[in-house]
This record gives structure tokens, C-alpha cells and sequence, in this order.
């Protein structure tokens, strides 16, 4: 059975009247201001009056031809060319298109298509119509040309939305979109930060072609540009495939990095190495913050392995690695067997005349020390001459943190004596650790000589004065005065004055 035609002058009664009074403030009619005569085309009442003259009798032709006309004046003025006196403001070309729709209503007369494709063009300037509009359109038979008026509505009022309601129900009935209309929708999801709705609006696209159609190459960069931005991989990995290596689009140093870093954060070395190889494709030599990124994708896929060899090219290159590059693996290395194996892992590398970077050690050094396990991490920097490497100051130092941790003076003292044996000088992070070291033993002396030492090096933190300045104060030692004065001429305040003294009984 065919479907009905639509009875577009019964519908007009389902539509809004009004404008909500939220559209009611417009640059063009300050302060809320009357529609002046000048605001009104001569050609609208001219061409109403011309309809009427040659009209001999009232047809669904004349109608339309009047709500044609409303609606050419009603899209080249948009919104300026409404009332902006609060809630009852409408729209002098949807009025027009109101009392016709009415006057065909009360003689019986249908519009038929024609007729509700010119109130379909109402919906640029009040998009409230647009729900029950489309609610018509599902009572009739599909209508190529409706829903393409809609999506050019859509597109040129910039909303977004709108344009992706249009689609739903073109797919729904069956219609498909022209290539252009998709390409505009595209482009507006990119530039509102949707890269997921832009990369299924073009996935659907072409997934529905008869005859394998495809979007064009700057619709798919804008893909990836978007969902680089917004940390989508899905997006990143087939907008990628489909443009960077048929080389109809070249991604700068800027999208190389975004890639990288979505990549890392989703676990995906293979984007992070095909990205690499873009950066060198347009004559960019990888830099240490790049390689970086390739450590962490490693690290976050569970290729431990891979992540530390990442370390001994990141050397390589030119670049000084630090504890800071070797982060990730050390937050990776969370229990015993995790950092065993990453001991083993530097062990086959240098067994097989790989190199393996000191930072690798230090990174197992410190999971280690994290982990609380003392014994391992000493051990760990024993055995740095098994792997072909020299503990470095850093590598001691983790150490020593370790002795703080456990509270081993006896082991700190050795520390500090096997590093000017190698040597090498302690540092200020070397003496800080010695100072909370000996304010944790009964017999604490040394604190005062490890200071000494620190302030030689550099200006000592806040943190150690307020240690010596509390266990002093503990412990009854007036040397608290002293380094409570010689911290206020630092610029530094301490947190409180002084020991305690017995409360009276």
C-alpha cells in the first residue's frame, strides 16, 4: 500500500509559533527594537502580490509558490530578520509561511512535497520545527531532496546536531548522503573536538557504498589531526593508515609528537614506530622526548624488554637518558619477579653484545628500593660489573635512600666510602640522605658534619633544616637555636619554636 502524502497545512498546527526568549538579543536590532520598514525586502510584498494577480483560482501551485517566496526572503535575511522583543518574537517569513499554510488548510488544500520542502528550509532560522518536520518526513515515502534541504540548512547554520539527526534518518530510510554533505559533516565534528562521531559519520559512509566509495584524503587528515588532539586511537590508527603511507598527506613534527604520546598512553609501539618513521620522512631526527614516548608505549603494552633497549638507544642517539626518562619501567617493576626479570633482560642483552645503559640498572636499582627490598637493590648494584657498567652516582645514591628506608647506618658509611673509592664525589643528594641517616641513631654527630659537607655544595632545602631543627629540639640539644637563626638568615621559617618544655604537675 503506498504511504500517504503529506498533509503539510493539517501539520502546521504540531509546529512552534514562537521563538524561545533566549534568541531574543541580536546585534542588528539593539535593545530589543521594532522590525523597521527598511528591514523588509521590497521583492516579498511585491512578489505576493504578483502570486495573487496570477492566480485565477487557489492551487496547491499558488500556495507553494507564496511559501517559496516566504521562504527565499526568511534564509537570505537568516536571523536578522526576526523581532527581538522577548518571547512573542517570530520570524515576518515564517508568519507569511503561517497564514498561508492556514488559508490552504481552511480550503481543503494539500501542499504535498513541494509545499513541506519550503517549510523544511524554515528550520535554518527556528530549528524547533525541525523534530516534528522529520516526524512528517517518516509518515511519507523516502525524499531524496528533503533531506539533502535539511542537511544544507544544517550545514550553513553550523549546527552540528542537526546535521547528525538528518543523517540518522537518511540511513534509516535508506537515503545516502552525497559525498559533499558528509565531507561538511566531517569537518564540523573535527572542529568541535568530536573526532569518534567524525570517524564513524565517514566510516558509515563508506561502509554503505554500493560501489566502494571513499572520502578524500583531507577529510581523513582532518581525522587524525582531531583525534591526535583528543587522544583517540582508534581514530589515529585508521585515519593514519589511510593517508600518511599512500603519502596524500604528510603529518608535521607537531601531529608526529601527538601521535606519539596517543600511542604511549594507549599502548600501541607499532603506531609509535610508524610514527618514527614519518618524523624521519620529512627530515627530523628523532629527539630524546620522541624516543621517550616510544619507551612508555613499550612499557604500558608489558614489552619490558623492548622498553629497556629503548634506553640504550635513546644513548645512542646522542641523548643522556636520566631516571626521569626510565620512569615508566620503574613504575612497571612492582614486584620481585617483575624486577628480577628486568635484571635478567640487561643480563641476555649484554650477553648477546648489546649495550645496555646505566639508567636501565638504576631503574631496577630504584624499583627495588620502592619496593623496600634492601638486600636486592644492593645486590642489583653488585652486580653492575656482570652487565659490563659502572654504578654511577645516581646508582649509589638510590642506595642510600634504601639505608634511610631501613635505617642501616653502617651500610650508608660503607656507600659513601665505595663512591670516593670510584671515584666518585657525593653530591648533595648524597649528604642529605647521610644526614637523615645519622638523625636516626642515638649518636647523631655526623648529622652536623654531613651538613657541613651539604652546605658547601649548595644551599640545604628546608626539609633539612626542619630535620636537624626537630631532632634537636627532641632531644634537648640547644644547638636548635643555632639552626633555627642560621635558617631565618637563609629566608627560610621554620615550623615551630623550640623544644617542649614539661608541663608543671
Amino acid at each position: 500500500m503506498a504511504r500517504p502524502r503529506p498533509q503539510v497545512a493539517g501539520l502546521l498546527s504540531a509546529l512552534p509559533t514562537r521563538f524561545p526568549s533566549s534568541r531574543a538579543a541580536s546585534s542588528s536590532h539593539p535593545r530589543g527594537a521594532s522590525l523597521r520598514r527598511d528591514d523588509v525586502s521590497p521583492a516579498l510584498p511585491l512578489g505576493l502580490k504578483a502570486i495573487n494577480e496570477q492566480a485565477h483560482h487557489r492551487s496547491p501551485s499558488h500556495y507553494n509558490a507564496a511559501l517559496r517566496l516566504a521562504a527565499d526572503y526568511t534564509f537570505r535575511r537568516g536571523q536578522t530578520a526576526l523581532l527581538r522583543t522577548g518571547p512573542d518574537v517570530e520570524s515576518l517569513g515564517w508568519s507569511i509561511a503561517r497564514a498561508v499554510c492556514a488559508d490552504a488548510e481552511r480550503a481543503g488544500i494539500d501542499l504535498g512535497r513541494d509545499g513541506l520542502e519550503q517549510l523544511l528550509r524554515f528550520s535554518f532560522v527556528q530549528p524547533e520545527i525541525l523534530p516534528t518536520l522529520l516526524l512528517e518526513l517518516a509518515e511519507t515515502e523516502p525524499l531524496q531532496s528533503a533531506y539533502a534541504t535539511l542537511a544544507r540548512l544544517a550545514i550553513a547554520s553550523t549546527s552540528l546536531e542537526q546535521l547528525h539527526l538528518v543523517l540518522h534518518e537518511m540511513y534509516e530510510r535508506g537515503l545516502r548522503p552525497s559525498t559533499l554533505i558528509v565531507k561538511h559533516a566531517v569537518r564540523m565534528a573535527c572542529e568541535e573536538d568530536r573526532p569518534r562521531l567524525a570517524y564513524e559519520l565517514a566510516n558509515r559512509f563508506e561502509a554503505d557504498s554500493p560501489h566502494g566509495k571513499r572520502l578524500d584524503s583531507t577529510a581523513w587528515a582532518s581525522i587524525l589531526i582531531a583525534s591526535a588532539q583528543n587522544q583517540y586511537l582508534e581514530g589515529v590508527r585508521v585515519a593514519w593508515a589511510r593517508v600518511v603511507p599512500h603519502k596524500t598527506f604528510t603529518p608535521d613534527e607537531g601531529l608526529v609528537l601527538s601521535v606519539l604520546a596517543v600511542a604511549a598512553r594507549w599502548a600501541d609501539p607499532s603506531l609509535s614506530l610508524r610514527a618514527l618513521e614519518a618524523l624521519a620522512a620529512i627530515g627530523v631526527t628523532a629527539q630524546e622526548h620522541h624516543l621517550t614516548l616510544l619507551l612508555e608505549a613499550y612499557v604500558n603494552a608489558g614489552q619490558l624488554p623492548d622498553a629497556i633497549r629503548v634506553l640504550s638507544a635513546i644513548r645512542a642517539a646522542g641523548f643522556h637518558p636520566t631516571n626521569a626518562t626510565a620512569r615508566p619501567i620503574v613504575a612497571a617493576l612492582t614486584t620481585t619477579d617483575l624486577i628480577d626479570q628486568a635484571f635478567y633482560t640487561i643480563e641476555d642483552m649484554h650477553k648477546a653484545g648489546s649495550p645496555v645503559d646505566i639508567t636501565a640498572l638504576n631503574a631496577i636499582v630504584e624499583a627495588a628500593v620502592r619496593t623496600g627490598d634492601l638486600p636486592r637493590a644492593r645486590a642489583t648494584q653488585l652486580a653492575a660489573a656482570d652487565v659490563g657498567l659502572v654504578p654511577d652516582e645516581t646508582t649509589f645514591n638510590l642506595i642510600l635512600a634504601a639505608c634511610v628506608k631501613a635505617n642501616n647506618r653502617l651500610l650508608g658509611e660503607r656507600i659513601i666510602s665505595e663512591m670516593r673509592s670510584a671515584s666518585l664525589s657525593p653530591d648533595a643528594t648524597s649528604y642529605e640522605h647521610m644526614i637523615r641517616l645519622c638523625l636516626q641513631s642515638p649518636e647523631y654527630e655526623a648529622a652536623f658534619f654531613y651538613f657541613e659537607k651539604l652546605k658547601a655544595e649548595t644551599q640545604p632545602r628546608r626539609e633539612i633544616y626542619e630535620a636537624l631543627f626537630h631532632e634537636c629540639a627532641k632531644r634537648h640539644d640547644k644547638r636548635w637555636k643555632l639552626v633555627q637563626e642560621e635558617a631565618q638568615r637563609a629566608g627560610i621559617r621554620l615550623s615551630s619554636l623550640g623544644p617542649r618544655r614539661p608541663q608543671r604537675s
